[in-house]
């Protein structure tokens, strides 16, 4: 009796010994198509509305420019505000962009260097990360004065 346990256990050990050294699994990559047209559907767009109105204020003596906007009438959920300063007027890559939460309606950037000129736009973030057309300004800081113009209306 005791040497049929011990004949088992060696074939027990055995089988294990046989299945560890088994071919591993092949990775497959499965995929299947099923075409079958859609009777109806519904596909709707949006678009991201720019800020309602935009204005600016400067203060050459602390190097600092306020931008103010308001929100655009709509439904659409905002998820926050850009705002992108550019080098030049005709620049096309922006220096600096700042983020501002969705119910912002202000920002202020204290950090304008003398006799510089650059632009700036403000954009509305929408759902995915959409954004708007751009209200861009131009800002012009001189020894004595800080200019700050915004155009008449978005980009489109």
């Amino acid at each position: 009796m005791r040497r049929a346990l011990a004949g088992l256990a060696m074939l027990g050990l055995v089988a294990l010994g046989v299945s560890g050294t088994a071919a591993p699994v092949e990775q497959t990559e499965a995929s299947w198509t099923h075409q079958q047209p859609a009777r109806s559907a519904t596909l709707s767009a949006a678009t991201v509305p720019p800020v309602a109105s935009l204005t600016c204020t400067g203060s050459l003596l602390l190097g600092r420019l306020t931008i103010d906007w308001t929100h655009a009438p709509g439904t659409l959920p905002r998820q926050g505000y850009q705002i992108q300063r550019f080098s030049s007027s005709s620049a096309t890559t922006p220096t600096h962009t700042f983020t501002v939460g969705p119910n912002a309606t202000q920002y202020v950037n204290s950090n304008l260097a003398l006799l510089t000129s650059s632009r700036w736009e403000v954009r509305t973030i929408g759902p995915g990360g959409w954004v708007s057309a751009p209200w861009a300004m131009q800002v012009v800081q001189l020894a004595t004065a800080l200019n700050c113009t915004p155009e008449s209306s978005p980009r489109t």
